[in-house]
């Protein structure tokens, strides 16, 4: 029997006007934007989702996770 090689692949984005910057993991993310937010900047945090089996992409997603920055 064969097991599914199924991987999935998570992406924090700070997405500004005309600006996105990748971060290496939530936590960061969300302290970069509150500190952007602090600045002035309009800021919104972007996580990009992608699934993938042998290598063939199945699903790709982005979701606004702006309200982590809020609170």
């Amino acid at each position: 029997m064969l097991n599914p090689q199924i991987k999935e692949v998570r992406r924090w984005i700070l997405s500004c006007p005309g600006m996105r910057v990748n971060c290496r993991s939530k936590e960061n993310a969300v302290r970069w934007g509150r500190m952007a937010r602090h600045a002035g900047k309009d800021v919104r945090l972007i996580e990009e989702y992608d699934l993938f089996d042998h290598g063939t992409l199945i699903d790709h997603q982005e979701f606004d996770r702006t309200i982590l920055i809020d609170l």
